[in-house]
């Protein structure tokens, strides 16, 4: 038994040793890739190692973005309310909330309350809305600060808002325009003359020219009246500055027709300057308003 105990441990001895002879004493390749991994990872003398902020940047493509929409989806009622008046503000186009305070009033002149259900309703909207821009009173606030001021043609519509505290501003402005709708004036010539707006990028050429087919759309009386005469003039010096300083002069003495005309030259001649005196102005950076306006900065009751 001693002896085949002796004779394995000499095999196993044996086997030991003819394994060492075959195992290669260095492996010179897989040693440099041992030291360049290490060079390459080893910072340099008197460099730290690279930060993650020195990698290079993930491809951006490969990053899923929140696609925004092509275009805000309108409910019926503010469809209806922008093609009556293009120039309504609805809730995702007025961005200085954060700004406004129920302390800013807005005094409305007699003037222009909505009484009447006319062409002149769209005029006093516009200095109303303006002058509730620019004062900072809350989006929110404004159907009631309008329909407080609201009677005779509008005496119902301000009933309906005071009985509905929910109303918005593009609601009122539906109820405004179905009122003139049921009285057969929201689409009268005049009203459509009265309510003319240069569209966004439109150019001078383009918009005297609707300008002179509403005109010539109105009856005889209307094509001679003053009120149509006041109504180009506001309409040029909005959205044609730069045209009505030369054509303000020359309307001394001329029928209302001879005005348009002119118009329309002065915009032929005009549109060849560059581009950008080609265009029209928007109404927001050149209304003058005629209401009253409180400081915002002073805290009144």
């Amino acid at each position: 038994m001693a002896e085949r105990m002796d004779r394995i441990e000499i095999t196993m001895y044996e086997i030991k040793t003819s394994l060492k002879a075959i195992q290669p004493r260095n492996q010179p390749g897989k040693l440099a890739m041992s030291e360049a991994s290490n060079s390459a990872t080893r910072p340099e003398k008197g460099k730290a190692p690279a930060r993650p902020d020195t990698y290079p940047p993930v491809d951006s493509t490969n990053v899923t973005s929140k696609p925004e929409p092509d275009s805000i989806a309108l409910t019926p009622g503010e469809k209806f309310v922008k093609e009556a008046w293009p120039q309504a503000l609805l809730a995702h186009e007025v961005n200085h909330e954060a700004y406004t305070s129920i302390k800013n009033k807005v005094i409305i002149r007699p003037e222009l309350r909505l009484d009447k259900a006319n062409f002149t309703v769209f005029s006093k909207l516009a200095e109303i809305q303006s002058a509730f821009r620019i004062a900072l009173v809350p989006y929110w606030y404004w159907p009631q600060r309008l329909y407080l001021d609201m009677k005779e043609d509008f005496q119902c519509t301000r009933v309906w808002a005071e009985e509905n505290p929910a109303t918005t501003w593009p609601l009122l402005l539906e109820a405004i325009f179905k009122t003139m709708q049921r009285l057969d004036v929201l689409h009268s010539p005049r009203t459509i003359f009265s309510r003319l707006a240069a569209r966004d990028g439109e150019d001078v050429n383009s918009f005297t020219t609707r300008i002179r087919e509403c005109y010539y759309g109105l009856s005889k009386q209307d094509r001679g009246s003053d009120t149509t005469r006041d109504t180009l003039s506001d309409i040029t010096k909005t959205y044609l500055p730069h045209i009505w300083t030369h054509l303000q002069p020359m309307m001394v003495g001329r029928s209302n027709s001879d005005g348009v005309e002119l118009l329309v030259q002065i915009a032929t001649r005009i549109s060849k300057w560059p581009a950008q005196a080609n265009l029209c102005v928007s109404a927001d950076t050149n209304l003058s308003s005629k209401l009253m306006i409180s400081d915002p900065r002073q805290n009144q009751p």
